[in-house]
């Protein structure tokens, strides 16, 4: 079924770069050195989704791609389809840290992880932290966690996330 929905987009992305002419994407001298070797990475600006450039850019690639997926006869139910297959959750492998069992929850579509606890893997995790609970809106959400060694303190970080498009 990816291998399908693949092909599907590839053959509509080919169709559509022939009548559409896109906006043109900066590059910058950005370079990362791995242990001598350098790679190039043009686009590292894009992944600050707060600046406006990067927000100008987003509107421009709207502007141009919305107009002709709005009119795509089966675009609805594909919208719910994926929705629905991408809506789950997602558990980490429990791991030792502190005396616990330390679990990641992650719902994938909203992409926020909690964290969980427990003595041994038969009884319910107890939730250490929840980001459901820091910001309804789904704006914040867990970027690291670490438990001391002796399980007292729990240590981490946020990462806030207010991407508008208006």
């Amino acid at each position: 079924m990816i291998r399908g929905v693949l092909f599907l987009l590839l053959t509509i992305g080919t169709t559509m770069a022939k009548d559409f002419e896109y906006p043109e994407t900066a590059k910058d001298n950005t370079v990362d050195d791995y242990y001598g070797t350098k790679v190039a990475d043009p686009y590292r600006w894009l992944e600050n989704v707060e600046s406006p450039e990067t927000l100008a850019w987003i509107k421009k690639e709207n502007a141009l791609s919305l107009p002709y997926l709005e009119k795509l006869p089966s675009r609805e139910d594909f919208q719910k389809r994926l929705t629905k297959l991408l809506k789950f959750e997602r558990y980490s492998s429990p791991y030792w840290e502190g005396g616990r069992y330390i679990t990641k929850k992650m719902t994938v579509y909203r992409i926020r992880m909690s964290s969980t606890r427990s003595k041994n893997l038969d009884e319910t995790p107890q939730v250490v932290l929840d980001p459901n609970k820091l910001a309804e809106d789904g704006t914040i959400s867990v970027s690291t966690t670490a438990l001391s060694s002796d399980g007292r303190f729990f240590a981490y970080g946020l990462e806030s996330r207010r991407l508008r498009l208006e």
